[in-house]
């Protein structure tokens, strides 16, 4: 068994949290084959050198991946099908990457390789999770990779599960709220505990956990055999425009997830094996959105991801677009002149605006998506030519 690790940034360097899952892969005597890093502006010599001492690694570029467009040559595939495939004419355009397309490359590369399972890990996570006990908050390490491995077999082919840590979204409170929550469909939200010295903060546990199918996946904690790519489409987003500029659309990893709901024999399950994600980079202290930009500018930006991304969300669902459309725009007007006053920011006042430019790019989504199936099938029927993976 062939086993990589999946790491997507923007640079690689010692900030990247992957030397932690190597060491931890070499504490617990698992093997990893080779880890796969998509990368868009650049890397650290010695950072690499460090990580080969581990591991072989193999370096993606979006836009310039000539192995890859070698290794996808010469299973057959056209320069058509692979300027498809890997290439991101958005990062021409816009200097932006859908994490989609981004994530995809790292698969494409893994099942190319020839490799059996593949982890994606992101730059911001440990082999860890943190804990309650008696004497508050405890980061402890796990057997990352026996936690995922000791699950992935028979009728299972993803695992995953939810992070430990400080949620994306920091606690607030201003009129409206629900609103405003229900305008970017993330009613969830409601469902955080939020506690006097923490915030949204998420623990896990080491015993008793709650393993369940599932088909929410998360990108960042995930363990995949390849096979099952078979039969069902990769990962899939976009970019949308608002006022001239360019946003990337979240939830990659949402098209993955209902992929499974279409066959009958195979499964996703979550393991109950939080992570902890290091969400803000500054752990344990709990994130102020009223007095930190940084906080703010990423749930701005979060925001307009899942705004972007929710048009193609209720297609795929088949929901009643015109109705969701008019449902969570009027949400979103009650909503945003009150959580600009709140934070003092007048971007929110463009959500709105950025629902409607979602909107009308979702022709252009679906045929993106349309473009994504028929150019996978070629990959995999080349690749594969019906032998058995």
């Amino acid at each position: 068994m062939k086993v990589a690790i999946g790491l997507i940034v923007k640079i690689l360097d010692e900030s990247v949290n992957i030397l932690c899952f190597l060491k931890n892969a070499k504490k617990y005597n698992h093997k990893i084959d080779e880890v796969i890093v998509a990368y868009s502006e650049g890397y650290s010599d010695k950072f690499v050198d460090e990580m080969k001492k581990y591991v072989t690694v193999k370096l993606l570029k979006i836009n310039y991946c000539y192995e890859l467009e070698y290794q996808l040559k010469k299973i057959g595939l056209n320069d058509e099908e692979i300027k498809s495939l890997i290439f991101s004419e958005d990062c021409e355009l816009y200097n932006l990457i859908p994490y989609g397309k981004n994530r995809n490359n790292v698969v494409i590369k893994a099942i190319v390789d020839n490799m059996d399972i593949l982890f994606f890990v992101d730059d911001d996570v440990r082999p860890t999770v943190l804990i309650k006990n008696e004497g508050g908050i405890e980061e402890v390490e796990i057997d990352f990779f026996k936690e995922h491995l000791s699950k992935l077999k028979n009728d299972v082919y993803i695992t995953t599960s939810d992070y430990s840590g400080f949620y994306i979204v920091p606690p607030m409170k201003f009129k409206n709220m629900e609103h405003f929550v229900r305008g970017i469909q993330k009613g969830e939200l409601f469902k955080k505990s939020l506690t006097t010295d923490y915030g949204y903060l998420t623990t896990g546990k080491l015993v008793n956990k709650e393993v369940f199918h599932t088909n929410k996946v998360l990108g960042g904690n995930l363990a995949i055999r390849l096979e099952i790519f078979k039969e069902i489409l990769p990962f899939f987003s976009s970019v949308y425009i608002v006022k001239g500029n360019a946003y990337l659309t979240r939830g990659e990893d949402t098209l993955l997830g209902l992929e499974i709901d279409k066959i009958k024999d195979k499964f996703f399950l979550d393991i109950d094996v939080k992570i902890f994600h290091d969400t803000f980079s500054d752990f344990p202290k709990p994130p102020n959105i009223l007095t930190e930009e940084s906080v703010k500018d990423r749930f701005f930006y979060a925001c307009m991801g899942w705004i972007g991304r929710n048009p193609f969300l209720n297609w795929i669902l088949n929901r009643d677009l015109d109705k969701y459309y008019t449902r969570t725009r009027k949400a979103l007007v009650l909503g945003v002149p009150h959580i600009s006053e709140y934070l003092n920011d007048e971007r929110f006042l463009l959500l709105p605006e950025a629902l409607d430019e979602s909107y009308k790019n979702l022709s252009q989504v679906l045929i993106d998506y349309y473009e994504l199936r028929n150019v996978w099938a070629s990959f995999i029927q080349k690749k594969f030519n019906g032998k058995k993976y």
